[in-house]
């Protein structure tokens, strides 16, 4: 049963959008070839999955003419695509609004893949095929344009539903006005595109065959493990891969000298294989343009492809040493860093150091994290100055910390409390201050040691 609030929320959504309002931000050449691969990004992130995904097919030779649809892009990623793609056309977003039927998936993102429909106003292509921008090509695949509309592999989730990842279709204004009458009418089963296109083709499970892709043009990557001993048997044969669920390519880190995926890649949905040759594919052909377009702004090639606009850090301890360095690297990434500095108001060396950046992601705060006072002051100083104090604070950095030394019984108990207070007390009250803000962001606390917690002078 659909939800009538939802469906408003989308019918609403969709009539403000519903002419195909796009201007053609690039083409490489006056005359277009009569077929071309097609792909959609709605953000940075996925930006760089479609770079992949363009030099996959560049690379695999492909005879067709390479299309990009384009909403929420920064300029120096569209630079990188105007490089790659033939075509880049800036469209309107069209979101669902459906929470309910997207909460359902877990997937409150996918809202915006509505946007794909705007592939149909194309018309100067006689056929296309759409690929999402998490999919990558692993041989050429031109034979696709053999097929008719509505062609597209099944869904490993639900194979009497085709996957929506990659599809054959002809371009027309017609069909695209309809599937947004659908829109309106209808919602969609799943709130995002997939919902829509099975309901609106709903004759593709039973119709005609020659309309079902054999499942290697469409490799979820979820369905290698759900049944290895097919993907041992058929999988060398694949020529997309796709990269399901939340985790992409992109959110891993990258080591470029060891060529080397890092994080929690055996629970990853993909195959080593295939994260592997989509990082050497990335570092090797996209980096490169990525790091020209960007100069000398801020850029973490190997960083996954996490978003760092409007996310904010706080460090402590930043007077010298790690601190200070720290939020310098922080703050070149792109991140806003409130610099926590005990010696700032004596006009300390690190603090003006940091101040001397003049920037306004670059903030130094007075701190002492043995002062109640002082902690919760820079904690209110941070709730103002944050870009967005709904979305808290990204993360936290307890480095502050002393050490001393001496023998035992020569040391005064004092310096021993000193030493507590600091390095035991200080991060209990700057971690309980700020853990508010961390939780609205889902942030993370980060708390700093020394090889002295792994040695000791008795």
């Amino acid at each position: 049963m659909k939800s009538l609030e939802c469906k408003a929320t989308f019918v609403s959504t969709l009539v403000a959008s519903s002419s195909p309002g796009y201007g053609v931000a690039s083409t490489s050449s006056s005359v277009m070839a009569d077929q071309a691969f097609v792909t959609l990004v709605t953000n940075d992130s996925y930006a760089r999955g479609a770079m992949v995904l363009g030099m996959s097919l560049r690379n695999h030779k492909t005879s067709k003419k390479l299309v990009i649809l384009v909403t929420q892009v920064s300029e120096p990623y569209l630079s990188v695509l105007r490089r790659i793609y033939d075509e880049v056309r800036v469209v309107d977003t069209l979101d669902s609004g459906d929470t309910a039927h997207l909460a359902m998936m877990k997937r409150p993102e996918l809202g915006v893949t509505l946007t794909k429909l705007h592939c149909w106003t194309l018309t100067h292509y006689s056929k296309c095929v759409f690929m999402d921008a998490d999919t990558m090509v692993l041989s050429n695949i031109d034979e696709l344009f053999d097929r008719e509309e509505l062609s597209a592999a099944p869904d490993p989730g639900w194979p009497d539903c085709f996957n929506s990842g990659v599809f054959v279709y002809r371009p027309s204004l017609k069909t695209y006005g309809k599937l947004l009458q659908y829109c309106t009418e209808h919602g969609s089963f799943d709130g995002g595109d997939q919902g829509i296109l099975n309901g609106f083709f709903s004759s593709w499970a039973t119709a005609d065959i020659s309309k079902h892709l054999p499942f290697i043009y469409n490799l979820s990557s979820i369905a290698i493990y759900t049944y290895l001993p097919a993907f041992k048997q058929y999988g060398s044969n694949a020529k997309v891969v796709h990269f399901l669920g939340k985790t992409k390519p992109w959110s891993y880190t990258y080591d470029p000298k060891a060529k080397q995926i890092r994080g929690s890649v055996h629970e990853a949905t993909a195959h080593p294989t295939f994260l592997q040759d989509w990082w050497t594919l990335y570092s090797s052909a996209v980096m490169p343009m990525l790091q020209k377009q960007q100069g000398d702004k801020p850029f973490q090639p190997f960083f996954g492809c996490m978003e760092v606009k409007g996310k904010a850090v706080f460090i402590t301890g930043c007077d010298s040493g790690f601190g200070n360095a720290l939020a310098k690297h922080m703050h070149k990434m792109g991140f806003t860093v409130f610099a926590g500095c005990l010696l700032k108001d004596k006009g300390g060396k690190g603090a003006k150091e940091l101040e001397e950046f003049h920037s306004d992601r670059m903030k130094v705060v007075q701190l002492d994290v043995c002062s109640e006072e002082q902690v919760n002051q820079a904690v209110e100083y941070i709730k103002d100055n944050l870009e967005d104090s709904e979305r808290g604070l990204w993360a936290v950095v307890n480095n502050a910390g002393m050490s001393t030394f001496g023998e035992v019984e020569f040391t005064s108990i004092d310096t021993y409390k000193q030493v507590s207070e600091v390095n035991l007390w200080g991060v209990i009250r700057v971690t309980k201050a700020v853990l508010p803000l961390i939780r609205r962001a889902k942030g993370r606390i980060v708390n700093m040691s020394s090889m002295y917690g792994r040695e000791s002078p008795l």
